[in-house]
């Protein structure tokens, strides 16, 4: 699915007045969001960023990193506290994927549910120092948004308590109307082909539009890290080379003139 924004009609719904100006160069912007802070994500990400220049986002469930919760699949590792903090002094990111991202949000949860996965994961960025750009504000739905239309709304409305956006896990967007700020779609990047990806970015390009990439980086393990790597690594390199931005989630919402 095409996840493309309109960079003019985003700016608008943020109400960044100097955020016409970035539309203005025509630039167009990438945003690599990865899901889950598993080790692969340090050992991937992290020199892989280095390498070409960037900063991603990472989605961050607390307890998986100070150790009270753990992944369901015992064959993943999340990353350390230092890892973590590594990653966010070399500038990259930290969102909020909830207090345990185990628990997808649903309208059955009881208040005190949903205030344990949105507000305890909130406070802890907030208490790590991890507010770089706002980037403690911005919620990434734990197995995305669900449920029937009024069970999505429910839940919208509890993210939109302690949250300025949601970040989907999947879904389609081009630049047609401004998004839904607590249903923003991301493309779904896991075990696409380079090729897929670069048409991905292609259409994003032509519409000078923003594309959001939602990465799972312990699947690295399923490729092999270094074809992984190589993979993202290449896309990088081919967004570049076209002259567009790449910069983390928060980043790029917080004031789209940024871009150079």
């Amino acid at each position: 699915m095409r996840t493309i924004w309109s960079v003019a009609l985003f700016s608008a719904w943020l109400g960044i007045a100097p955020a016409i100006q970035a539309a203005e160069t025509g630039k167009t912007v990438v945003s690599f969001v990865d899901d889950d802070c598993i080790n692969q994500t340090y050992y991937n990400w992290l020199p892989l960023a280095q390498e070409k220049g960037i900063n991603i986002s990472l989605a961050v469930s607390p307890t998986w990193i100070i150790g009270t919760g753990k992944p369901k699949d015992p064959t993943k590792t999340p990353m350390t506290e230092a890892q973590l903090q590594e990653m966010y002094d070399a500038g990259h990111e930290c969102l909020s994927h909830g207090w345990d991202t185990n628990n997808t949000l649903s309208a059955s949860m009881s208040a005190a549910q949903f205030e344990t996965e949105l507000k305890r994961s909130r406070d802890w960025l907030l208490l790590k120092g991890y507010t770089r750009n706002g980037c403690h504000n911005c919620w990434v739905y734990p197995q995305g948004l669900n449920g029937n239309a009024a069970e999505r709304e429910q839940i919208k409305k509890w993210v939109g308590k302690y949250y300025s956006c949601g970040i989907n896990a999947c879904g389609a967007f081009f630049g047609n109307k401004a998004p839904d700020p607590y249903d923003i779609p991301r493309y779904y990047s896991d075990n696409k082909s380079l090729g897929e990806m670069k048409a991905e970015f292609d259409a994003a390009n032509a519409r000078k539009g923003w594309l959001i990439v939602l990465s799972h980086s312990y699947r690295a393990a399923k490729e092999g890290d270094a074809a992984w790597r190589r993979r993202y690594g290449d896309f990088i390199d081919y967004v570049k080379a076209s002259g567009a931005v790449v910069l983390p989630f928060a980043e790029a919402k917080a004031g789209m003139e940024r871009i150079p």
